[in-house]
């Protein structure tokens, strides 16, 4: 109930990707279009299910990313336990064939460091569920113009509206680098006066 509320209030009509038990959920309850549809009647799904999986637990975060970017995802849900010991053989790690995922498998971040994660920005949480904000390839190039801009403006001495550019950019992608040196050196103009 607490994630329906979540997602009705946060998240309306924004698409977002998780299991497909939580899909199902997701999309009864708070109407929101989901990645992967709880049916398995074609092909298509499950395969695109199986590639979550793998993405999930083979692959590291970039590609992860990249994956649920290309399939339109604005938000992530993971469903907490995925690496419980109790019948690991109903888990998604075993239907993908990873019952002991490497160290720099998404699925990792998500459940025991999520504020480590690069290009999923953590947004709620409860013991059964964490809710990830996707930073698209849309928000890194948005932020990226962002700093441009931040960095035409410091050298046109427009300090006040570079610092501004530069947080925008921070709220693009939070982990863009070049939006925090801007305003570290923002900062440090800013002594100089």
């Amino acid at each position: 109930l607490e994630l329906v509320e979540w997602l009705k209030t946060n998240a309306p009509g924004q698409p977002v990707l998780a299991n497909f038990g939580t899909s199902a959920f997701a999309l009864a309850y708070a109407g929101s279009p989901v990645i992967l549809h709880p049916k398995f009647e074609s092909q298509g799904i499950r395969r695109l299910v199986e590639e979550y999986g793998t993405m999930l637990f083979k692959a590291d975060e970039a590609r992860f990313r990249a994956w649920a970017d290309r399939h339109g995802a604005a938000f992530y849900i993971h469903g907490m336990g995925e690496f419980a010991d109790i019948h690991p053989e109903g888990q998604m790690r075993y239907f993908v064939d990873a019952l002991n995922p490497p160290p720099a498998a998404p699925a990792r971040i998500f459940e025991f460091s999520p504020e480590s994660a690069r290009w999923f920005v953590l947004l709620w949480g409860n013991v059964k569920y964490r809710v990830f904000r996707v930073i698209t390839s849309a928000d890194e190039q948005a932020a990226a113009e962002r700093v441009a801009a931040a960095q035409f403006k410091i050298a046109r001495g427009y300090l006040r509206q570079a610092e501004n550019d530069a947080r925008l950019a921070l709220l693009y992608d939070p982990g863009n680098e070049a939006a925090r040196e801007a305003i570290v050196r923002i900062a440090a103009l800013e002594k100089k006066k």
